[in-house]
């Protein structure tokens, strides 16, 4: 980025990592702590933060990192213009050493507690701590940085999908009116992702949209104008029904 001046003066850097946030039992208090500290770490690197008083410099030089190497982020000019939040429905855990609660793909745990590991969405947490409203706000009080949501799918059926990225949408809307630099909301995936499923570790060619899987086939040309229309406003199909999740 630093030839960026000379080779495209108007280019903006965008950093996007997934913002999720950890809760657990007051047991578990400290590991959820320390995943809290670990999801700004590559912000916070890119931004110069971490200091010798930052939570995580000692875990980086005990783990092979050199001092110098962390300087070289505090001194070089790495920040990026604007920050992109990833934010699913499941990106937010809940840690609970009551094993048995919870199925075993679930089951994990640290060198000190075995505990699992599941979607804080399913617990009763305090109303307004969970949801993308809460986190993006935290992002931009962190960084004091323009952010975009980069990410917002939900992999679920097409209703679903629409509930959620509305409730996306509606966050951003709220904390622009309330003054947060919030410069958009990206539809990803809007046309599918090619073997997500898997995290591309299989290519099997199978396309993830609008809740299931499917090997991709070319449009006739009445769906081409259908999502046409959709895109453009003029077709009230989809809409979400019911309640929100």
């Amino acid at each position: 980025m630093h030839d960026r001046p000379d080779v495209r003066p108007d280019a903006k850097l965008v950093q996007t990592e997934d913002l999720g946030k950890a809760f657990g039992t007051p047991l578990l208090s400290y590991q959820a702590e320390l995943e809290n500290e670990r999801r700004w770490l590559s912000l916070d690197l890119l931004c110069g933060r971490v200091d010798p008083h930052h939570p995580w410099h000692e875990i980086l030089i005990s783990s092979g990192i050199r001092q110098e190497e962390l300087e070289l982020f505090r001194e070089a000019d790495a920040a990026p213009d604007i920050i992109g939040i990833n934010h699913y429905l499941t990106s937010e855990r809940f840690l609970d050493e009551t094993l048995d609660r919870y199925p075993e793909w679930s089951h994990g745990g640290n060198p000190v507690h075995r505990y699992a590991d599941v979607e804080a969405v399913r617990m009763d947490l305090p109303a307004g701590t969970l949801g993308p409203r809460a986190h993006v706000s935290e992002a931009r009080d962190r960084y004091e940085r323009p952010i975009v949501v980069t990410e917002a799918h939900h992999g679920s059926t097409r209703d679903e999908q629409v509930r959620w990225l509305m409730e996306v949408w509606g966050a951003a809307e709220e904390l622009r009116a309330a003054g947060q630099d919030i410069r958009a909301v990206t539809v990803w995936s809007l046309f599918g992702a090619v073997d997500w499923n898997s995290l591309l570790i299989q290519k099997s060619g199978l396309l993830l949209r609008a809740g299931r899987l499917r090997h991709p086939r070319p449009a006739s040309a009445p769906n081409r104008n259908r999502h046409s229309r959709r895109l453009t406003g003029k077709d009230r199909s989809v809409r979400p029904s019911g309640p929100r999740p």
